[in-house]
This record gives structure tokens, sequence and C-alpha cells, in this order.
């Protein structure tokens, strides 16, 4: 589990990606090899910024760790930081994980941020191979004697991940490349290219406007040579299926967005933007896209109590949608405390099908979907001398979207009630650290009829224990142990040719207690280590994590990270 061998190697050992991938290992799981389709132990509720994506998006873990987005006000930074480094983890059966960035100035008046990150991923069930190759780079241009900046991003996503579609009937007694599973020769590809370029212009009285322009290509094919699963009995042309079955998802986004920054009109902290959005997609017949008008006064370099966002749509899909925060934070020298509350209206995400929209089901995302509505509040507390967090999430849907038992789309009728509670506490005492983590969800709805949707564990625990000490001169041993445990639940499936996830109510998991252990060598910018994943399954049977697919057994991986210096 790529992601999740990540968070405790970060965790332990201070490197630049630390902070992107600190929480990920208990938000959920990877259903099969590193590089598999990750399922969340949290609901996917949509985020609320009135910009559409398709579901089908972003739902691999390693597409997600594409970013190290450095630069954003380059009008307020000075100088950038040197940063050389290269990781390596190794696979599970075979291949690894190699990430490599380099940030550093150019000249007096520009920076750049490399990144490259490859997987090659091997077992363990047959036809379980990933493979994944993220290309990035940014270039940032500021001169303060002048008043013009800009940066440009690109970033280049290749995957191919061959399908095995789950188990048929697990065997204890077959080692797992033995396994009969539903495909024999099923694999998806996936490319998405992503280019932006943000100008900014400053005037002589301090005010400043900026430009993005943003491109976005997301392209996904399922390819099976041989068909015959059960999974093709859920689309309607099952039985035109003779020799193979090909099922194309694209998604293209082009953002437009002026923003007149702080000071600009009334001397006050405030952003204005004008943003367009185009969108493409097989669902969408009138390309009228997005205008959205946005004020805000969350991104502004000023502290204030009292913060808001405001953001409407008078034209396009999301017509008369919006989205409005307001937040209080409370600061103290012992307490940090940000309480939000909002509203929002806004289209739901493009939902993908392994059918025609208006097949089986009858709905038209443009016609027939009704808007997401949604009041959610949070109150997030902070007691810093005690290193004590409490957090309070709730949130109210109307018209929820989500896939049923039949993987077909549907909208709930009556509103969704989810409530989240997180305390989190650590202990610091010179070399030992320990973290601790509860989490607490609920769900209510109208209809007990609903029961199975949005399933979640009710309680999630988690226990981290770091230890180093010098064991030669510049030589430190660290040693990090993880512990997980979750309540019962009925986790979604995973649709592959469709690439979504879907309620089930086939396979209960929870109550199995996760273990993993890591140990890591460093001594000054170089760190050695091992880590022994799940050792859990080393004294128990391996569980199903969800309908059809299998835990991964224990494994023991090699750590490498190497930061060069200038």
């Amino acid at each position: 589990m790529f992601r999740l061998i990540l968070l405790f190697l970060f965790s332990s050992i201070s490197i630049s990606q630390e902070n992107i991938i600190n929480s990920s290992y208990f938000e959920g799981f990877e259903i099969g090899n590193l590089g598999s389709p990750f399922s969340s132990y949290f609901p996917n509720l949509q985020k609320n910024n009135l910009e559409i994506k398709s579901d089908f998006m972003d739902n691999h873990l390693v597409e997600n760790y594409k970013k190290y987005r450095l630069f954003d006000k380059i009008f307020f930074f000075s100088h950038s930081n040197i940063k050389n480094s290269l990781t390596y983890i190794s696979g599970y059966n075979e291949g690894g994980f190699i990430s490599s960035q380099l940030t550093r100035p150019v000249s007096n008046h520009s920076h750049i941020n490399f990144y490259y990150n490859n997987l090659i991923s091997n077992g363990f069930f047959q036809f379980q191979e990933n493979r994944f190759s993220n290309l990035g780079f940014e270039y940032a241009y500021f001169n303060e004697n002048k008043p013009y900046g800009f940066i440009f991003h690109f970033n280049s996503i290749n995957s191919f991940h061959e399908e095995n579609g789950g188990v048929e009937d697990y065997n204890q007694n077959l080692s797992d490349d033995l396994q009969q599973t539903y495909f024999s020769e099923a694999n998806s590809e996936i490319k998405n290219r992503n280019f932006s370029l943000q100008q900014y212009y400053k005037f002589n009285s301090g005010k400043m406007i900026s430009y993005l322009i943003d491109y976005n290509r997301y392209r996904k094919v399922f390819t099976d040579n041989a068909p015959s699963s059960y999974h093709y009995s859920y689309t309607p042309l099952f039985f035109a299926i003779v020799d193979n079955y090909q099922n194309t998802s694209s998604f293209y986004h082009v953002k437009n967005k002026l923003t007149l920054h702080s000071n600009y009109f009334l001397e006050k902290n405030i952003d204005f933007s004008f943003i367009y959005n185009l969108y493409y997609h097989d669902l969408i017949t009138n390309n009228l896209g997005d205008f959205i008008f946005s004020i805000s006064n969350f991104k502004n370099p000023l502290d204030y109590k009292y913060k808001f966002d405001l953001n409407f749509c008078p034209i396009g899909h999301n017509k008369n949608n919006y989205d409005l925060k307001l937040m209080y934070e409370l600061k103290t020298s012992k307490f940090n405390g940000e309480y939000l509350l909002g509203l929002n209206k806004q289209k739901p995400n493009l939902f993908s099908g392994i059918y025609p929209p208006n097949l089986l089901t009858n709905l038209s995302w443009e016609d027939d979907i009704y808007s997401l509505k949604n009041i959610y509040i949070s109150f997030d507390n902070s007691i810093t001398n005690r290193k004590i967090d409490l957090n309070f999430n709730y949130r109210k849907v109307h018209n929820l979207l989500y896939y049923n038992h039949y993987a077909l789309y549907t909208q709930l009728e009556s509103p969704v009630d989810y409530l989240h509670f997180l305390l989190q506490k650590k202990w610091v005492h010179k070399k030992l650290d320990i973290n601790q983590a509860i989490h607490l969800q609920k769900r209510y709805f109208d209809n007990d009829d609903n029961s199975n949707i949005l399933s979640i564990p009710f309680f999630l625990y988690h226990q981290s224990i770091k230890y180093n000490f010098d064991l030669f001169k510049e030589t430190q041993l660290i040693m990090n142990f993880d512990f997980k445990i979750h309540s019962n639940y009925f986790p979604n499936t995973y649709m592959p040719l469709s690439s979504i996830f879907y309620t089930q109510n086939d396979i209960q998991v929870g109550g199995v207690p996760f273990f993993s252990v890591g140990l890591y060598l460093q001594k000054n910018n170089f760190s050695l280590g091992v880590i022994f994943k799940d050792i859990q399954y080393t004294f128990l049977e391996r569980n199903y994590i969800t309908q059809d697919y299998i835990a991964n057994p224990s494994l023991l991986n090699l750590y490498i990270n190497w930061e060069f210096l200038d």
C-alpha cells in the first residue's frame, strides 16, 4: 500500500513529503497492490468550490500524490529553499517506488521546482501489475524592481494498471499467484496532462492583479480482451459482448481566473475574482461552462479574526449555485480555535457509467440531476501547551448522489446528516513521541432502508510511538510503531469497468488490529530503513477488505532517502 508505507516512513524521518502524506495511512486502504484504487474510511462528500470534475478521476493515491506546488504568491517570497532529494521504497513481489525532487533558484529572480515519481509494482494476485510515472516542472520569475511576475507549471501522469476484478473464491491453501481472479486480460490506462500559467502585475500604489489559465486533460481507457465475469452483467451490453470490451472516459477542464487582490478597491484586505470554467465530458451537450464571481479574505496576508468567502455562479451549469463560508479565529498563547459555518449549493460531479446516460436509469446529468445542497459546521480546537486537538464536523446533505449495489447512479430525495469527532493527543518526552487519535463518525437517514448507503466505521483508533537515540557519532536509530483498529462496517466495493466504488452488503469488516514497525538509520542527509507492514497477518488469517478483494500479507520493505547538498 503505497501511501500507507509512505506515512510511517515520512512521519519518522523529516523530509519534504512529510506534510503532504502525514495522515493518509489512517484514512483508508488500497484494494490491491501498490497503486491500486483507494477506499476511504470516511464518506466522499464533494468539495465545496463550485468546480466540477468527474468521479472516475483521482481514485488512485498515486494520482493525488502528484504536485509539489511551492510557489503560490511570488510577490510574498524572497528566497526559495534548495532541496535535492531522492527516495526509494521497495514494492511487493517486484518493483518499487522512486521519488526525486529538485528545488532551487536559477538566478537572482527565478526559481525552479522539478519532481519525478515512478512506480513499478507486481503482486500478489495474478494480473496485479501497476506502473505509474509522474513528471512535474514549475518555473517562477519575480523581480522586486519590476511590476511583472509569473509562475508556469506543467504536470504529466501516465499509468497502467492490470485489473483482476477481485478473487472468485479465496483458498487459504493456495499461493496468491494461483488464486482464480475474475479478469484474466483486463487493464486500465490513464493519461493526465495539466498546464497552468499564473501572471501577476503590481501597480506603484501597491495594488495587484493576477490572471490564471489552467488546462487539465484526463483520459482513462479500460480494456478487456476476454470478458466473462459478473461485472458485465451490470451493463445493458452484456449479451452483445463477445470478444472484447472497452470503455473510454474523458474529462477536459479549462479554467480562467482574474483576481483583483487586496486593497484594489476598498482599501480592505479582500480579493475579488472572476472565474470562467469550461468543461468537456460525454454527458455535457451544452458547453456553456460556468462563470463564477468570488469575494474572499481567506488568503490575504494579514491575520483577521473574522474571515469570509463567497462564490456565486450567475451563468452556466452551476447557475444560481453558491458557496458561502464564514469563519472566526481565536488565537491565544495556549489555545487556537477555528469555527466555520458554510452554506453550499452546487452541481454534483459528473458521474461515470458503464451504460449510456439515459439507459436503465433515465437520469441525465444536465436535466435530471439536482444540485447538492449542504450546510456544514466545523469546530477545530488546539490546546497548544497540552498538544491536544479537538475537532467536530457536521454536514447536512440534500440530493446526495451515490452508486447503489447494482453500480447504478442514484440520487437520494431525503437528506443525510453526517457527524465526525476527532480527539488527538501528543506526548513528547525527550526522544520519545507518542501520538493517539480517536475518530467517531455517524450518519443519519430519515429512512432505515438507506442503512448501507455511506457505510462507515463508527470508531477508528490510531496509536503511533516513535523513539530515536544516538547510535554512533552523528548517526541516529529511529524506531516507529503504528497500530490502528476500526469498528465493523460495509466498505464500498469496486467496479473496474468504470473506476467507481459502489455499495455492497455482503462483506462486513472491522475489529482486526493493524500493526506496522519501522527501523531507520539516519546520518546527516542520508536515511536507510526497513518497514514490516501488516504484522497481524503473520498470526491471523487474511480477511476480505471489501467484496471480492483480499488483504495483502505481511510485508517487509526497504526504504532509502538521500537529500543532496547543493
